[in-house]
């Protein structure tokens, strides 16, 4: 997926959370579901929040598009070491 692709689907999202904004009342914030990504929390907390990212229809495509964009930047940076 080109760096563009990414950004317009990403856009996209963040353009329908907005116009669904009141009917996400429970839904954490994009930069919680990135942390998820990257593991940032404690196993507790990552648990209950996988568990709402893959049961919400308005997060598990956030997620999925994170997650794409940071296994591709992870290529990208494997690709550019010396």
């Amino acid at each position: 997926m080109s760096d563009d692709r990414l950004r317009r689907s990403y856009d996209m999202l963040l353009a329908i959370r907005a116009d669904t904004g009141n009917d996400r009342g429970g839904c954490p914030p994009v930069e919680r579901i990135a942390s998820l990504i990257r593991r940032e929390e404690d196993e507790d907390s990552r648990l209950a929040l996988l568990d709402h990212v893959m049961a919400c229809p308005f997060c598990q495509p956030e997620f999925e598009l994170l997650r794409v964009a940071e296994r591709a930047s992870g290529e990208q940076a494997r690709t550019t070491d010396p």
